[in-house]
């Protein structure tokens, strides 16, 4: 959820919807804790949260994966299996 919270994207408003009825959280009682929120643009393809340190962004595969390896992180060989699997499906993959 915390990286839909900016996203007003219908994907990213359903991931709210979905966090709010699961788990009953609520993004008006995250926004006090330090936390920056990124928007979903269509530049980034992908929106998110900083705080405490930790970076969490949504969005398409490819730009989160472009994301994690740009700032020296691992992108595994099964998330890419899993969004080929989506994607041959007919569906959308969305990376977190």
């Amino acid at each position: 959820q915390l990286s839909s919270l900016a996203d007003e994207t219908p994907e990213g408003r359903s991931v709210v919807v979905l966090a709010k009825e699961r788990f009953g959280l609520r993004g008006r009682s995250l926004s006090d804790k330090g936390m920056t929120f990124i928007p979903f643009t269509v530049k980034t393809r992908m929106s998110g949260v900083d705080f405490g340190g930790s970076e969490i962004r949504k969005g398409a595969a490819e730009a989160v994966k472009a994301y994690v390896l740009a700032g020296g992180g691992r992108y595994s060989e099964a998330c890419e299996q899993v969004v080929r699997q989506i994607s041959e499906q007919g569906g959308t993959p969305l990376v977190v």
